[in-house]
């Protein structure tokens, strides 16, 4: 499995949790949208597309089913995040 293309939205709100939104695909065919880039106690992660049930309870619509594939899509989603970052900075300089 590839991840072929990633596109970050930087979210501008301090304070909040919810650093970004990510839209990811899979070997040019399969496409995700709505991961989140979220910051926690122990730092950045990767919240896979939900959904509230009527309990509150949210639950993933999308997930990998393994370590590997979890690996792979997170450092995927962190690089464009850490490059979307870099260029707001360097547009933000100018």
């Amino acid at each position: 499995m590839n991840i072929t293309d990633v596109r970050v939205k930087l979210v501008d709100r301090p304070n909040q949790p919810v650093k970004a939104k990510a839209t990811f695909t899979i070997d040019d065919c399969f496409v995700i949208h709505d991961a989140k880039v979220m910051e926690g106690k122990a730092g950045l992660f990767i919240c896979m597309p939900c959904k509230r049930l009527g309990t509150g309870e949210r639950v993933d619509i999308a997930h990998a089913l393994n370590n590997e594939t979890r690996e792979i899509i997170k450092s995927a989603i962190f690089e464009a995040y850490e490059k979307a970052l870099a260029e707001s900075s360097d547009s933000d300089a100018e």
